[in-house]
């Protein structure tokens, strides 16, 4: 009994670990980088929060 609950949490780790690395936002391509010449506390910029929270 315990070593199948074992193997049923290591599938869902894994499967959670799989889609957490392939999803992807729209808003930022692949090819993009955080910006170097805007200051966090004085500059205002977007972020990205959709999905946050929804299965992520």
């Amino acid at each position: 009994m315990l070593r199948s609950i074992l193997i049923i949490a290591t599938l869902l780790v894994i499967n959670v670990c799989v889609k957490a690395q392939t999803w992807r936002s729209a808003y930022y391509p692949t090819n993009w980088t955080a910006p170097t010449t805007k200051n966090f506390y004085t500059d205002a910029f977007l972020q990205d929060y959709s999905y946050a929270g929804y299965q992520r």
